[in-house]
């Protein structure tokens, strides 16, 4: 074969695993994944830990283990409901910070540059914190109608 004659998709995807190819892509993804995963393990292991305590108040004392199982005995809907809601709206802002973060230090991948897992999410809380003359809080307290023009 000549290199100008084409090469279909198959012969090229086994040159490819002959040398290795998809193996060692592999290893050098799996080699970024830890410190990928580090700013969701960062934010989710707290909040689950917090989870789980305020899961044993809003249980009342009516958690049991029953068959090697937890179980809740004789408690209302109310508090766990609440304590459902509480949980899935704290889980939906760590994922607001945790996803960013990630994408920042992906990006840095990208760059060759090292950005810390601590140094993303603190960007990313930086980023998500309104500056207070646009901040609807502060338009509110003031009675200013919503500005017009670009947006901070």
């Amino acid at each position: 074969m000549t290199s100008l004659e084409p090469v279909t998709s198959m012969e090229h995807v086994e040159r490819l695993r002959q040398y290795g190819v998809p193996f060692r892509s592999y290893l050098d993804a799996g080699r970024h994944l830890v410190r990928l995963a580090l700013p969701g393990v960062l934010v989710h292991v707290p909040l689950a830990a917090l989870s789980l305590l305020a899961l044993t108040v809003a249980a009342g004392g009516s958690a049991a283990v029953v068959n090697q199982r937890f179980q809740l005995i004789g408690t209302s809907d109310a508090p766990i409901l609440i304590w459902t809601v509480v949980l899935a709206a704290v889980a939906l802002a760590g994922e607001i910070v945790v996803f960013p973060a990630t994408v920042i230090i992906a990006a840095g991948h990208l760059v060759d540059r090292h950005v810390a897992p601590i140094e993303a999410l603190r960007a990313t809380v930086r980023r998500l914190r309104p500056c207070s003359s646009c901040s609807w809080w502060a338009r509110w307290r003031s009675g200013r109608p919503r500005p017009r023009g670009p947006a901070c």
